[in-house]
C-alpha cells in the first residue's frame, strides 16, 4: 500500500519554530515519521531525501474490528 503523507508538526513546537524547523511528515495509514535531511556543498543544497526510510505502508488495525476486542467486551 502507498503512504499518506502529511505535514506534521509537534504539538510542543510553537509556529515560529516550526517554520526554522527541517519539515516532518507522518503517514495517516501507517503513522511512519520522516524528517527532511539535506546535503549541502559549497553553500548550495546538493541533495534532498526523506529518513529514516518507511518502506511499505502497513496500516493500523482498526480497534472495533479487532475480533479478540469484541469478545473481550
Amino acid at each position: 500500500m502507498k503512504h499518506d503523507w502529511e505535514r506534521h508538526i509537534p504539538e510542543t513546537m510553537t509556529q515560529a519554530e516550526s517554520l526554522l524547523a527541517e519539515p516532518i511528515r507522518r503517514c495517516n495509514n501507517c503513522g511512519a515519521v520522516q524528517q527532511l535531511e539535506r546535503t549541502t556543498a559549497w553553500g548550495r543544497t546538493v541533495l534532498k531525501h526523506w529518513l529514516p526510510l518507511a518502506g511499505r505502508c502497513k496500516p493500523q488495525k482498526d480497534r472495533s474490528q479487532d475480533p479478540e476486542q469484541a469478545i473481550a467486551r
